[in-house]
């Protein structure tokens, strides 16, 4: 089937939209211009046309891939779904792909920073951090054994916690409720809070006497 090209429309991101009949038909690139020829008021074959477009894809996303990796590390799937924002599935798939080919992305490396970082900065529990890991694309497994290789203690993140967000001391029954939602959202157990409170509880008792 031929398709008349009405337009050739570029965008701010730097790729090309094929319009005709006021639609856009595809995206294509200067690359894919300067090769084929396309231009306004010619008429091409919609399988070629598709081709170019593509191909046009995967080199934009390509370079969006190198850029994105370029200020932070992302899942393979984070980075996927980022990509997709602007070209099709399969193009982000195949740029994705290739970033891991070059060793810019790596889900298990990126699980075990972000897993320490997590525990050990933002003082979450291993629960909370598994389901963050698994939220960002990282299979179960890795999430797993990423926050299996973090030193963990309950008691001292709590501790942590509590010292930095609700001053050390824990004066009444309100503040005790409050403080127990919250570590509970951080992922811990009402076996994990309960024995890590005790010092901030007869704290505030010993105040109050």
């Amino acid at each position: 089937m031929m398709v008349p090209i009405d337009q050739l429309r570029r965008r701010r991101d730097g790729m090309i939209e094929a319009i005709s009949g006021g639609e856009c038909l595809c995206l294509l690139d200067e690359e894919g211009l300067d090769c084929s020829g396309l231009a306004e008021g010619s008429l091409w074959d919609w399988e070629n046309l598709m081709e170019l477009s593509h191909q046009a894809q995967e080199r934009f996303a390509k370079r969006k891939a190198l850029g994105l990796l370029s200020r932070r590390d992302y899942s393979m799937e984070e980075l996927t779904q980022k990509l997709e924002q602007t070209v099709d599935r399969e193009s982000a798939e195949r740029a994705t792909c290739r970033m891991q080919e070059l060793g810019l992305v790596d889900d298990r490396k990126y699980a075990g920073r972000l897993a320490k970082d997590l525990m050990e900065r933002k003082c979450f529990a291993p629960s909370r951090v598994r389901r963050e890991l698994i939220q960002k694309g990282i299979d179960r497994d890795v999430a797993h054994q990423a926050v299996e290789l973090v030193e963990y203690c309950p008691e001292r993140s709590i501790s942590r916690i509590v010292e930095k967000k609700y001053g050390g001391v824990i004066e009444d029954e309100k503040k005790l409720r409050r403080v127990f939602s919250a570590l509970q959202r951080y992922g811990y157990s009402a076996y994990e809070i309960w024995p890590a409170l005790r010092s901030f509880l007869e704290e505030g008792l010993s105040e109050d006497e």
